[in-house]
């Protein structure tokens, strides 16, 4: 056991200077590579994450953003449909009044032609009228002549 013991300090004693080099190398290492590149690291992930943090903020603007112009452009809509629909009303109300002022037009010229109408037709029924006794007379005189007899209507009743 004593001799094991010995070994292992001889060896202990023996890996010392290389011990001391591979702390030495770490040293360096850490010195000149691993906190330069600690450093880029994070100064990379710093940036990464301003960057992805601004992209995020854009992106909620761009929604934002958004959502505005979609919400005027419903409320274009909204306000163009009623105008659309303010003016068909009017038109239609238009188309209404011109109707009934035609109407009434056509009503009161129809009455005013059907009195014209009426009265002529009395007109000439009065104008008939006179008119059949003086052909029926004459028809008569023609039938009297052409039988020889000359007498009025009346005498030869009687």
């Amino acid at each position: 056991m004593q001799g094991i013991l010995s070994q292992l300090g001889h060896l202990f004693v023996r890996s010392i200077p290389t011990i001391i080099l591979i702390y030495f190398l770490l040293f360096i290492l850490d010195r000149l590579f691993f906190k330069p590149l600690t450093r880029t690291l994070q100064a990379r992930e710093k940036a990464t994450r301003g960057v992805l943090s601004e992209a995020r903020k854009l992106a909620a603007e761009a929604e934002e953003r958004l959502r505005a112009y979609e919400n005027s452009l419903r409320e274009a809509r909204l306000e163009s449909y009623r105008q659309r629909e303010a003016a068909r009303q009017q038109s239609l109300a238009e188309r209404e009044a011109l109707l009934r002022r035609a109407r009434a037009e056509a009503e009161t010229a129809f009455h005013a032609a059907q009195s014209e109408l009426a009265s002529q037709a009395e007109r000439l029924k009065g104008e008939l009228g006179g008119a059949i006794g003086q052909m029926a007379e004459m028809m008569v005189r023609v039938v009297l002549k052409s039988d020889g007899d000359a007498k009025p209507v009346e005498e030869r009743r009687g």
